[in-house]
């Protein structure tokens, strides 16, 4: 590949992440906004209460589709595509409907509001991922923009109207905001998905055959996906169950302000680049260096940004927006800050342990993040100190991510320019 064609491709790639990340910020924004307007109108303890139900619901979306939504990008098209497609909206319906059940059955009322959440959530990730292999990002821009869209104007218009506050229509307004993208997104993209031209019709024998093919994903990566969203959600179940909804609240808002950057930017940086990544890989194109080196640079850059961000603007801006009784939150995202940063820069490359099928590690270091989450607010329950445990939580995970980070250059070094390359980069 020509020097020439290589800057083609990154001005591509630059073309395309701006697009997303337009969408993808825009999203951001407004589920932050949503945030602040139920802060305003619904108080800390709704905000309690609905922020345990979303963490649940993203605990269960990891696990629903059992990983199998990462190999969209890399499988063959045909009939592979179309038995992994049949596969995944088994699994979209199905788990859900397992996972709703099991915890309706465990006590929890909003069970029913969970497994629809969890089905249609499936069903738009699944249509995210054929965008990102086939290069649909207008669609891939409109899974993103469009629930929050939906969500922040239903909110507004219930606060707007004076009316009672009630956690079960916030429930069934949020499972409408996502089904109303999911729908469209999902006839746009799964339909040619499902064609396999010259094919036998898939059978059990095929669909199965494809899911031990592709077991990987389902055996390491879902365990990993599943602690680190334990990482993440864990505290706000435990702070909830001890120290009691609103404080549970405060940490929410801190982690929705915070991970403003990580899931705006990184985020899209992050499909844009497995989607480039594993096409450059299956082609054996030599881009692909200059592709991790330009994108690990600038995320870099970002993570410094990230970190002033956290550790100095955001604090004040919370209390200034929200009020004195926010204050926590704004102690709790300074605190965080250098962890904030470095998972900036760590999360866009992650895709190249899906890439390079390098789960087990992911495996081991998501599980230690999810003790670390464990160890550091299980604390509470004997102490009731949130912000020691906020402290070392955000140590531990930093020195995680370093060993991450450093993990992730390896891979590309190794797979792209070679095992010398790599004995010489340590």
């Amino acid at each position: 590949m020509s020097g020439g064609l290589v800057g083609k491709v990154v001005a591509k790639l630059r073309s395309r992440t701006g697009g997303v990340a337009v969408a993808t910020v825009s999203a951001q924004g407004l589920n932050t906004l949503t945030t602040v307007v139920l802060a305003w109108f619904a108080g800390a303890e709704l905000l309690g209460v609905y922020s345990v139900f979303l963490s649940w619901a993203s605990i269960t979306l990891v696990a629903n589709l059992l990983s199998y939504q990462w190999s969209v990008p890399n499988v063959d098209d045909g009939a592979p595509l179309r038995d992994l497609m049949v596969l995944l909206l088994g699994l979209s319906v199905g788990s859900a409907a397992v996972v709703g059940a099991a915890l309706g059955l465990g006590g929890y009322g909003a069970w029913g509001w969970l497994m629809a959440l969890v089905a249609v959530r499936s069903v738009l990730l699944v249509g995210e991922q054929l965008c990102v292999r086939t290069g649909a990002y207008g669609w891939l821009m409109v899974a993103r923009a469009a629930p929050p869209a939906v969500l922040f104007a239903g909110v507004c218009a219930w606060w707007a109207a004076a009316w009672p506050v009630d956690v079960g229509g916030l429930l069934a307004l949020h499972t409408a905001a996502f089904a109303a993208t999911a729908v469209p997104v999902a006839l746009a993209t799964i339909p040619a998905a499902l064609t396999a031209a010259g094919a036998p019709p898939p059978t059990w024998s095929s669909v199965r055959a494809l899911a031990v093919a592709e077991r990987g994903f389902s055996l390491w990566v879902t365990p990993a996906q599943v602690f680190n969203r334990l990482a993440y959600d864990l505290p706000t179940l435990l702070l909830a169950d001890t120290l009691g909804p609103a404080v549970a609240a405060q940490y929410a808002m801190a982690m929705r302000v915070a991970k403003v950057p990580s899931v705006t930017l990184g985020q899209a940086i992050a499909q844009v680049y497995h989607g480039d990544l594993a096409r450059a890989v299956r082609e054996r194109s030599p881009g692909a260096w200059g592709l991790y080196a330009r994108a690990r640079r600038r995320m870099m850059v970002g993570g410094a940004l990230v970190f002033f961000g956290c550790a100095v603007v955001a604090p004040p801006l919370i209390v200034g927006v929200l009020g004195e009784e926010w204050r926590l939150a704004g102690d709790l995202v300074r605190i965080l800050s250098p962890l904030l940063a470095i998972h900036f820069v760590v999360s866009p490359l992650s895709v190249s342990f899906f890439v390079f099928e390098d789960q087990r590690f992911l495996f081991f270091h998501q599980l230690a993040y999810a003790l670390i989450s464990a160890v550091c607010f299980g604390q509470i329950a004997w102490t009731g100190a949130l912000v020691p445990g906020a402290i070392a939580f955000s140590a531990l995970s930093t020195l995680r991510y370093v060993v991450i980070l450093r993990r992730q250059h390896h891979l590309h070094v190794t797979h792209l320019r070679g095992p010398g390359a790599a004995a010489e980069a340590e």
